[in-house]
């Protein structure tokens, strides 16, 4: 049987009979609406004074009834009608809860993944170079055997160890030439430049007193003129080809700190672009990173504040002190 009541006292005799169970409509107090909810195992609360009063029924009618019902009863249901409320609310925050379990799990399967990539390819480049360190003493033995062989045999000495020290010297040639410093000169806009430390490859699109802003990977990056270097081809943004630029080798530890310019961006846009220079980041030994989202609407910044709280490879941030952007700029720490 299913039986629906406006009485308390029924209501609580269900709660008493092991044989009975109370069930409850959600219903929306706020605009008088039923949600068409079922909610098992708690009672619901009886709204005939509020739709009474919203059908027109007159004020004084509805006031004596009240009375009638009298005072004790009337708390009982708005007891009741918060007790819905609340765990409407539960639900609700039970939902999100466990959307969120689920974008932290997918979060943490990629980055799983991208950790074993990148251990699998250090791998890889560790096996290579012992490889060609091993192909090369074996050569450097077999050299040197075969030089002492000719010392111990017959035939002037003199020309013998200079031919030995030619084969010698003949090995280091085989050594990739160190790259030649080049000399100091400032990085003009237009000039094709590398950053090292990020591994990535762009060209200077504004100087900034000191600073360079840099659109390399598809990102724009604030960076000191002692962070890149010159690449390989410096034309101008016109194309027409001119002598490359040449800046100061970057020195390891000096630039711990990178920018990222975001303004303009959308949400998604922009947050794909910081994902990709923390990745970048973390190796280099980057510990700090500025992001310039600007204000605008606030939905950039909003969205990369969400995404960044929920990020393993995050240990915190902060707006930036008021003369360097304040809440327009924001401070990223790198685990």
């Amino acid at each position: 049987m299913l039986a629906t009541t406006h009485s308390g006292l029924l209501k609580a005799a269900v709660a008493d009979h092991p044989l009975m169970a109370n069930a409850a409509m959600d219903f929306d107090e706020t605009n008088l609406a039923p949600l068409y909810t079922l909610r098992a195992g708690v009672p619901g609360a009886s709204h005939a004074f509020a739709i009474a009063s919203r059908l027109d029924f007159p004020d004084g009618l509805v006031e004596r009834a009240r009375a009638r019902v009298g005072e004790d009863r009337f708390r009982i249901e708005h007891l009741l009608t918060e007790l819905g409320a609340r765990a409407r609310d539960l639900q609700e925050k039970q939902l999100e809860a466990g959307r969120l379990a689920e974008a932290s799990r997918r979060d943490h399967e990629a980055l799983s993944l991208r950790l074993a990539g990148i251990d699998r390819e250090r791998t890889a480049a560790l096996a290579a170079a012992r490889r060609a360190g091993e192909e090369f003493l074996a050569e450097a033995r077999r050299t040197l055997e075969r030089l002492v062989r000719d010392l111990r045999g017959e035939g002037p000495r003199t020309r013998t160890i200079r031919d030995a020290r030619d084969e010698l010297a003949g090995l280091g040639d085989r050594l990739p030439p160190e790259a030649p410093r080049p000399p100091v000169a400032t990085p003009a806009a237009g000039d094709r430049v590398r950053v090292p430390h990020l591994g990535l490859d762009g060209r200077v699109v504004e100087v900034r007193g000191g600073r360079l802003v840099v659109l390399a990977g598809g990102m724009r990056l604030s960076l000191p003129a002692g962070a890149v270097a010159a690449a390989a081809g410096g034309g101008g943004e016109d194309g027409a080809s001119r002598p490359a630029a040449s800046f100061p080798p970057p020195v390891a530890g000096s630039c711990d700190t990178t920018e990222l310019d975001l303004r303009g961006f959308r949400a998604e846009e922009g947050w794909e672009a910081l994902d990709r220079l923390i990745d970048r980041a973390i190796p280099a030994g980057t510990g700090e990173i500025g992001v310039i989202h600007g204000f605008g609407t606030g939905r950039l910044r909003a969205y990369l504040l969400e995404r960044l709280a929920r990020d393993p490879r995050v240990a915190g941030f902060q707006d930036a002190p008021a003369d360097q952007g304040g809440q327009g700029r924001t401070v990223v720490r790198l685990a």
